[in-house]
């Protein structure tokens, strides 16, 4: 059965939404159905309990992720678009950056991925779906294992002796500048990572949808 404060909880979002309780707040095992938590609270109708104010506070946390995500993407698209058609214009060659241009493609269209991701991630967010949670779970640890990866990577050809992996160290070098511009405002406020964090623990304090009783099989 429910506890007391949970089931304070549920009369007190019964009345503030005129609506049914339809999903657990609880653990799932929990035959008590609650009531959908209210994007509002009135606190003219009383006091309000604490859980409530959490999942209206985790709700508008996601939220603002979610418009803070499509605004990264955003920006982020708009300085690869530019870096890349100023890149495509200089049509230079350096011997000393053989790869420079393959390297930077590559870094561009891997940019362009993650921020796509990170648009539809944030339509998700605003959605409060879990969807988008795990989206961008996945989102942020790839982008932070390409960060590191490439630091160990560029580290790790540096260090080698042979002439190719110095032309190779040499264009990577010359290419992580322009190339990573669109996650690069991500990665310089750690937004990833305190993405990571954030995200997680506001959709623990969101109600879990329960499935429907099925009717039994005729």
């Amino acid at each position: 059965m429910a506890e007391p404060d949970v089931l304070e909880e549920m009369d007190y979002l019964q009345t503030l939404t005129g609506e049914v309780p339809t999903r657990a707040l609880r653990d799932p095992d929990d035959p008590v159905p609650a009531a959908p938590v209210a994007s509002t609270i009135d606190f003219k109708k009383g006091p309000v309990p604490m859980a409530v104010l959490i999942h209206v506070w985790a709700q508008r946390v996601i939220r603002a992720f979610g418009v803070v995500s499509l605004l990264m993407a955003a920006f982020g698209l708009a300085l690869c678009s530019e870096t890349a058609l100023h890149f495509r214009g200089l049509n230079r060659w350096n011997p000393s950056e053989p790869y420079l241009a393959l390297v930077f493609w590559v870094m561009t269209g891997i940019n362009f991925v993650f921020l796509l991701a990170l648009a539809a991630g944030g339509l998700l967010l605003l959605k409060l779906d879990r969807k988008g949670l795990r989206l961008c779970n996945t989102l942020f640890a790839a982008e932070i294992l390409y960060w590191l990866g490439a630091a160990i990577g560029g580290l790790y050809l540096a260090l080698r002796g042979h002439e190719w992996a110095a032309g190779l160290w040499r264009s990577f070098a010359g290419a992580s500048g322009i190339g990573n511009m669109g996650i690069a405002p991500q990665i310089l406020t750690f937004f990833p990572v305190i993405g990571l964090v954030v995200l997680n623990l506001a959709f623990r304090r969101l109600p879990r949808p329960v499935a429907p009783d099925l009717p039994p099989a005729q």
